[in-house]
């Protein structure tokens, strides 16, 4: 909500406010201004897993006021099923026309990297060949955000070597250091406890092996909240913070029968190495006990 005033470059003051009583002053100053707003939301997945209330206020537009509605929503997610978070009635309202797009090929992310670097490079500091390896490598993800991480690490590569040009070598070096499947933003976006449980599997996953049941992922997990001083949450809520973690795609549960001894719940990490992501968790949650 905050960044719908700043955007809407109104004198409206955004502190100490509560979201629903900020959600009525942008109400207000759209219907003085005799305005309209349109409201975008990338990425929406993280708003709803922190933040759902916003959603929710955002969803009663129409019922707040009898006035003609003054704020118009896109949401964009990669993931449509993380809608199945929200209450049903938040949903209804959300969800009116869904679009499904396809994702970009390598000649569209080409089209987008060339225009990136057009705007933000020096003439002649990207190769040709750096550029269509960007678009190839990106292409079997379809992923654009992907696409301009790449070149931007590898710009920096080529700035650390002094190169006059960003090469080909610096574009694969770059790829090795990205996994597109985790950012950092969404690590940092996630609850507190939700770090914890990921870095006791990151530290589970340590000794080579592709899984980790719940069972010994939640007792890593009691002595990951023992080494960082925090009060462990019961199983039944751990379980919980499994779910959004496998809904977000960070993680994977996968449930199999084993006859008489029932059925057991496997953890993996799909998207990036358990080294990689344990170095990036204990970054941030130093960060958090130095302030």
């Amino acid at each position: 909500l905050s960044r719908i005033v700043e955007q809407l470059k109104a004198r409206i003051s955004t502190r100490g406010f509560s979201n629903e009583e900020l959600f009525h002053k942008i109400l207000n100053y759209l219907e003085i201004k005799d305005t309209y707003a349109i409201v975008a939301l990338d990425e929406v997945d993280l708003l709803i897993s922190r933040h759902e209330d916003v959603l929710y206020l955002l969803s009663r537009i129409g019922e707040e006021r009898e006035s003609i509605p003054r704020i118009s929503m896109i949401l964009v997610t990669r993931n449509p099923e993380i809608f199945e978070m929200l209450d049903e009635s938040t949903r209804s309202s959300l969800l009116g026309n869904i679009i499904h797009l396809s994702e970009y090929d390598s000649g569209q992310l080409y089209d987008i990297l060339k225009f990136r670097a057009e705007e933000a490079l020096i003439p002649g500091a990207l190769m040709e060949e750096s550029l269509r390896l960007i678009a190839d490598l990106a292409g079997e993800r379809g992923d654009a955000r992907y696409a301009l991480d790449i070149l931007w690490r590898a710009g920096k590569y080529a700035e650390a070597e002094n190169s006059p040009r960003i090469t080909p070598e610096h574009v694969r070096k770059a790829s090795a250091s990205i996994y597109p499947a985790i950012r950092r933003e969404h690590l940092e976006f996630l609850f507190p406890h939700e770090q914890l449980i990921l870095l006791a599997l990151t530290r589970g996953l340590q000794g080579g092996q592709a899984y980790v049941t719940a069972g010994d992922l939640y007792q890593n997990y009691q002595l990951i909240c023992e080494e960082y001083s925090t009060e462990p949450r019961a199983y039944t809520r751990f379980w919980e913070y499994l779910q959004r973690l496998d809904d977000l795609g960070i993680i994977r549960i996968k449930v199999m029968s084993e006859g008489t001894r029932g059925r057991r719940s496997y953890i993996s990490l799909p998207g990036i190495p358990a080294s990689i992501l344990q170095a990036e968790l204990e970054s941030i949650l130093q960060r958090r006990r130095q302030h």
